[in-house]
């Protein structure tokens, strides 16, 4: 059993330092800056993109960011064309 941990905590551990390598920094600082100054954010998915679409609202209703998940075109088009 203690193997079987290791293997997966070994696993991991290189799953998130590969991506934090190939993150663009300076892209991040940028959408960082973007998500702050923008009033509201509205963000769309269907099936697991409406699950990452809602876990980023909560994530930002926190920080005091104003944002809505939408998962489906009638709610989308109806708050793009208002």
């Amino acid at each position: 059993m203690h193997e079987i941990s290791k293997n997966i905590f070994a696993y991991y551990t290189s799953s998130l330092q590969k991506t934090y390598e190939s993150i663009n920094k300076e892209e991040i600082k940028e959408y960082c800056n973007l998500l702050s100054e923008t009033k509201n954010h509205i963000f769309f998915g269907i099936g697991q993109s409406e699950k990452v679409a809602s876990y980023l609202r909560e994530n930002l209703n926190k920080i005091r960011l104003t944002s809505l998940p939408i998962n489906n075109m009638h709610d989308f088009f109806n708050i793009v064309y208002v």
